[in-house]
């Protein structure tokens, strides 16, 4: 999204295609009884293509959503909300500010602006802003959902022009079946989401991904997407990373039957502001011969030895009962022979201790293809 704003107690905006074209000085409406200095301009940067493997559609358009908010860090380091007040659509429109008005002290020598906002955002003295990446999107045909396109700008007049912060992932599935949700992994663990921090310069913003930083993006569809032999186009907005050893692909339907693509290339790399397009990849949900076998786990924490199991494959439940246990935190299960992730983390078979006080989603994997069942621990 990339677009023209006005700020006082109203923020104009116009917002223009995604084309490689610039708008010269857009010829926008002030805010009511406005001035030159109540208008903030912005505008649209263009997506460019360092090499042949990244492209975009001709045909992608960036407008606005009715439920779209930005922040405002209008020369002091209050985080202030503006909402759209325009139609889902429109490329043009004003946002108005939704949070009270709060007098502070001019700390900032400038106006920041981040889309989308967020109530955690902040910013520090020196201009330095902290935020965080989804670890969950949208999906949304032809493009990335709602909120994913992390936006940052900064001026020292009234003329703002947002960069992008990511870059942009673009899968394409053939085959049978639906797709409720994908997860993207670094292979090597690379940061994916969460806390981060941005300076804003006149070139391109510099993004810092924190320590605590989670190593996974899930793209969910509300609604199932169904495959066929027309390839289906799912948009991830990623933060500019490297894969030194590829990623993973994990694709589930809404059955709980996962399907799993690795790729092992280890110069793959998402740059900020441009489009990495992955060949299509042929997906079937295979999981004949994917079950528990309930005699061959064992509870190793806290009793090493076995205690009553059932697993109910109609359901896909995995339930254990420990009668004399009430802190079910920190379990730790053999699951003998059987590759099995936990809430999608892999699992040790004796060493990696799993938090059951809820329900925890366990994948029985064998080679690309896997199987979602629910673990449910209980004392009676």
């Amino acid at each position: 999204m990339k677009n023209r704003y006005f700020l006082h107690s109203l923020i104009c905006l116009l917002a223009v295609s995604c084309t490689v074209q610039e708008f010269d000085t857009p010829v926008s409406p002030l805010a009511p009884n406005g001035s030159e200095d109540d208008v903030f301009y912005a505008n649209l940067e263009s997506y460019s293509a360092p090499d042949t493997k990244v492209s975009v559609d001709e045909n992608i358009t960036l407008y606005w959503d009715a439920a779209d908010h930005i922040s405002i860090f209008n020369r002091n380091s209050q985080n202030q909300s503006y909402q759209f007040s325009g139609e889902t659509g429109d490329k043009s429109g004003t946002f108005t500010r939704v949070s009270s008005p709060v007098e502070a002290e001019n700390n900032l020598g400038s106006v920041y602006a981040v889309y989308p906002y967020q109530e955690t955002t902040s910013i520090n003295e020196a201009g330095v802003i902290s935020l965080t990446f989804p670890s969950v999107q949208t999906y949304k045909e032809g493009s990335f959902g709602p909120g994913a396109n992390m936006m940052v700008s900064t001026t020292d007049d009234n003329f703002l022009s947002f960069k992008n912060l990511g870059g942009y992932m673009v899968l394409k599935f053939t085959g049978s079946g639906s797709i409720k949700s994908i997860k993207l992994e670094g292979n090597g663990d690379e940061p994916l989401s969460g806390e981060a921090t941005v300076t804003v310069m006149e070139s391109d913003p510099v993004i810092s991904m924190a320590s605590t930083a989670g190593t996974s993006i899930t793209l969910n569809c509300e609604t199932p997407v169904e495959l066929g032999d027309t390839p289906k186009v799912f948009w991830m907005v990623v933060p500019p990373t490297t894969f030194t050893q590829g990623f993973t692909l994990t694709v589930t339907d809404p059955n709980g039957n996962v399907f799993f693509k690795e790729a092992t290339r280890t110069d793959l790399a998402i740059t900020r502001n441009s489009v990495l397009r992955i060949a299509p990849i042929a997906v079937s949900f295979n999981t004949s011969g994917i079950s528990f076998s309930k005699n061959d786990i064992t509870l190793v924490v806290p009793q090493n030895k076995s205690f009553p199991y059932s697993v109910d494959e109609q359901d896909r439940t995995f339930t254990v009962t420990v009668p004399t246990l009430t802190d079910f935190s920190n379990l730790n299960f053999d699951f003998g022979s059987k590759t099995v992730y936990a809430d999608g983390i892999k699992i040790t078979n004796g060493e990696t201790p799993i938090d059951a006080s809820k329900d925890v989603t366990l994948t029985v994997r064998n080679g690309q293809y896997g199987k979602n069942y629910t673990l449910k621990a209980r004392n009676t």
